[in-house]
C-alpha cells in the first residue's frame, strides 16, 4: 500500500499532538475533583454521544456484521480501555515522569509489531535511528532523575509494567488498524467509543458509584474538551492516519507529545522549562526528521566514482 505523507497528513498529525499533548494539562484540573477511574468513563462516553450524533447527522450506518463488530471490540479494549485504566493505576505509583518515559517505548513496539503483521511497513536503519534518537530525547525532557523516584513498597515495578501494558495496547491499536474490515470513519470511530463508554462506565459505576459527588463545574469542562478533542476528534484522525500513512508514521507523535505537554504546562500552568527540555525537544525533531525523511541515507550515501 501507497503512503501519503503531505500537507494534509502532517496537519493531522499536528492536530493528534496538540490534542494527546493538552489533554495533561485538563486531565490535572479534572482529576483534582473527579477520580481518576471516572476521568477516563466520562471522556469515553462524551466521545461516543459525540460521535454517534455525527454518525445519524449524516445519515450513515453503523457498523453490520459481527466480523466488524468483533474488530470493534478489539480496539476499544486494546486501544483504549486498557491503556487508560492501567496509566490511570499507573501514575498512583509512580511518578508522571516515569510513566511519560515508559509510554515512549509505544513507537518501538510499533516497529516490531508492523513488521511482523504489515509486510508492505518493512523497518529501515533510519526508522531504528530516528526512533532510537526520539526516544532519548524523551528519557532527556523527562530527566534521568525520574528513574529513582520510587516507592519502597513493590508496587512500582508493577505499576511499571502496566504502563509497558498500555503501551503495547497503543501500539497494537495502531498497527492492526490497517487489518481491519473497510468501514466507513466516523462509522468505526462511534462503534469503537459506544463499546468503549459502555464497559468503562460499567466499570467506574461498579466500582466508585460516588465518585462524582464533590466534581466542580471546571472539572467537568475539563473532562468535556478531553471527550471532544483528544478522544472522539481524535479517534477519527487515528484511523483515517493510519490508513493514509502508516502507523510508523502516527508513532512519531508519541515522541513530540511531550513537549506540547511541557510547553502548554508552561504557558497555561505557569510550570518552568529547564535546559533539559530543550536538549529533549531537539533529539525528538532529530529523530522524527531522520526518521521520516531519511537523512541518514543522504549522509551516509557515498559520493559517486564517476561514470562506471
Amino acid at each position: 500500500m501507497k503512503h501519503h505523507r503531505g500537507l494534509p497528513e502532517w496537519t493531522v498529525l499536528f492536530f493528534l499532538i496538540s490534542a494527546w499533548g493538552s489533554s495533561f494539562a485538563f486531565t490535572k484540573i479534572a482529576v483534582q475533583t473527579i477520580p481518576p477511574i471516572w476521568v477516563p468513563a466520562i471522556r469515553l462516553s462524551l466521545a461516543a454521544c459525540l460521535l454517534a450524533a455525527v454518525l445519524g447527522i449524516g445519515r450513515a450506518s453503523w457498523p453490520r456484521g459481527i466480523r466488524s463488530w468483533l474488530w470493534l471490540g478489539w480496539f476499544a479494549v486494546i486501544g483504549n480501555i486498557l491503556p487508560f485504566f492501567l496509566i490511570t493505576w499507573a501514575t498512583l505509583h509512580v511518578p508522571s515522569g516515569l510513566a511519560g518515559i515508559l509510554m515512549a517505548v509505544n513507537p518501538l513496539l510499533v516497529l516490531l509489531l508492523a513488521r511482523a503483521l504489515l509486510p508492505d511497513e518493512p523497518i529501515r536503519a533510519n526508522n531504528v535511528a530516528g526512533f532510537l534518537i526520539g526516544f532519548i530525547g524523551v528519557v532527556t525532557l523527562i530527566g534521568p532523575g525520574a528513574w529513582s523516584e520510587f516507592d519502597a513498597a513493590g508496587s512500582g515495578l508493577l505499576a511499571q509494567f502496566a504502563l509497558i501494558l498500555a503501551a503495547l495496547g497503543y501500539a497494537s491499536m495502531n498497527v492492526t488498524a490497517r487489518l481491519a474490515p473497510k468501514m466507513d470513519l466516523i462509522a468505526m470511530s462511534a462503534g469503537t467509543m459506544a463499546v468503549a463508554a459502555i464497559l468503562s462506565m460499567t466499570t467506574a459505576v461498579l466500582l466508585d458509584p460516588r465518585g462524582l459527588a464533590s466534581a466542580t463545574t471546571g472539572a467537568y469542562v475539563s473532562v468535556t474538551i478531553l471527550g471532544i478533542f483528544p478522544t472522539a476528534l481524535a479517534t477519527v484522525a487515528v484511523y483515517w492516519l493510519v490508513r493514509r500513512a502508516g502507523s510508523r508514521f502516527l508513532a512519531t507523535s508519541n515522541y513530540a507529545v511531550p513537549v506540547f505537554a511541557i510547553l502548554v504546562g508552561w504557558l497555561f500552568l505557569k510550570e518552568t522549562l529547564q535546559v533539559t527540555d530543550f536538549a529533549g525537544f531537539a533529539l525528538i525533531s532529530v529523530g522524527i526528521l531522520i526518521s521520516e525523511t531519511g537523512l541518514m541515507r543522504l549522509v551516509l550515501r557515498r559520493p559517486s566514482a564517476g561514470p562506471q
